[in-house]
């Protein structure tokens, strides 16, 4: 027989519900808050250890500079230098924005680290610089090891933590930021930075000057091979040809025939005249006249065609040259155009980097900001305490 009776959860006694703060004596009431304000003082008095004994004072320095191309001044062939522009353009970004993405990654590359280590010794003015828990420069698992080494993947972490380019679309500004241990290192880091990412942009915009001349004269040359070639077939045909040119035979006919027409209008006249006067000699002989004239139009129109359909195929081969050579020169005329302008753009600068706040020695340290870790150590203290209690009531009630 199944059992169909229901067990109801025990309801629990007034004893196991915890005791409120009114139930419980003095001493374990002062107990129990010094133990919540230790717990939550407890980060502030590291933070505040860590900032009075341990933490490095740190230097920083900004800068802002911007990328700005140098735009046509009057409208005319779209030339290659316009493309970048007109891609901000349908992004409604402003002019040299692009350039200016470009320097902020380059920045924040590895070939920058390696050239400002080339330049100035980066990593010498860090290094052994501090004995930071969080910003000294070898990290602790070398410590520990006793390796002496660093990774270029760890120098290249530590430098894009205290090198920070960002840029503002809104403003088209790019600001440069650099922290180091000395206000002499955070000033001279931050001036070669700029100098290297001045001398970035500048390569680039020389290389693609450079690409374009090159693509140009490349282009000039098969234009001027095309036209060269063109007149040596033209030579050759008249060559094979030397009986036929045929301009030369159409505007012979054509001449032939303008005359006859000539003459046969001044033959009709004196044939209208004739008529008018009545006399029969004169009108029979300027029949005559016209019907020769008209029969010899009708000849030299039928030699002509016949001309034509007996040399229609050189004829044609004639006409296609012609096309040929007149193609090859209008583009040779155009392509030697762009290539001269081109030149004049590699003759001069296409984008600049204009610097507009330049790095200044720092007459204090930013860094550590006591005002602002405090607040947000104790805030933070605060609510892990507060979670880790309420995780251990809920715990207890299961």
């Amino acid at each position: 027989m199944t059992d169909n009776t229901v067990d109801f959860p025990r309801h629990r006694d007034h004893r196991d519900l915890p005791l409120l703060p009114g139930q419980l004596s003095r001493l374990t009431r002062r107990r129990r808050l010094l133990t919540h304000i230790g717990a939550i003082a407890l980060p502030v008095v590291l933070a505040l250890l860590y900032l009075g004994f341990n933490a490095a004072d740190r230097y920083d320095v900004t800068s802002e500079f911007t990328v700005q191309p140098l735009l046509p001044s009057a409208a005319g062939n779209l030339l290659a230098r316009d493309a970048a522009h007109l891609g901000n353009l349908a992004q409604n970004a402003a002019p040299g924005a692009y350039q200016a993405y470009m320097v902020v990654d380059y920045l924040k590359s590895a070939d920058a680290l390696d050239t400002l280590e080339r330049k100035i010794g980066f990593f010498a003015r860090y290094r052994g610089k501090t004995g930071d828990l969080f910003y000294r420069a070898e990290p602790w698992r070398l410590v520990l090891s006793g390796v002496t080494a660093i990774p270029f993947e760890d120098r290249l972490a530590y430098y894009r933590r205290m090198v920070q380019p960002r840029y503002s679309i809104t403003e088209n500004i790019v600001t440069l930021d650099v922290q180091a241990f000395s206000a002499d290192d955070a000033r001279l880091i931050s001036a070669t930075l700029l100098d290297i990412g001045e001398a970035f942009i500048n390569r680039a915009n020389a290389r693609v000057l450079s690409d374009l001349v090159q693509g140009a004269e490349n282009q000039v040359r098969l234009d001027e091979s095309r036209l060269n070639d063109g007149h040596r077939k033209m030579q050759d045909w008249r060559g094979a040809n030397s009986d036929l040119d045929p301009n030369q035979l159409t505007l012979m006919v054509t001449q032939v025939v303008q005359g006859l027409e000539t003459s046969l209008v001044s033959a009709r006249s004196a044939q209208m005249l004739a008529a008018q006067a009545g006399n029969d000699t004169m009108r029979r002989a300027a029949d005559l006249r016209v019907a020769a004239i008209e029969a010899q139009i009708a000849l030299e129109q039928k030699q002509l065609a016949d001309m034509e359909r007996a040399y229609a195929g050189k004829f044609h081969e004639y006409e296609r040259l012609k096309e040929d050579i007149d193609f090859a020169r209008r583009a040779y005329q155009n392509d030697l155009g762009t290539l001269q302008t081109f030149r004049e753009l590699a003759a001069q600068q296409e984008v600049y980097l204009l610097r507009i706040a330049n790095p200044r020695m720092p007459d204090m340290a930013l860094y550590p900001d006591w005002l602002l870790i405090l607040p947000l150590t104790l805030i933070g203290g605060a609510m892990t305490y507060s979670i880790m209690r309420m995780v251990m009531a809920l715990g207890r009630d299961k």
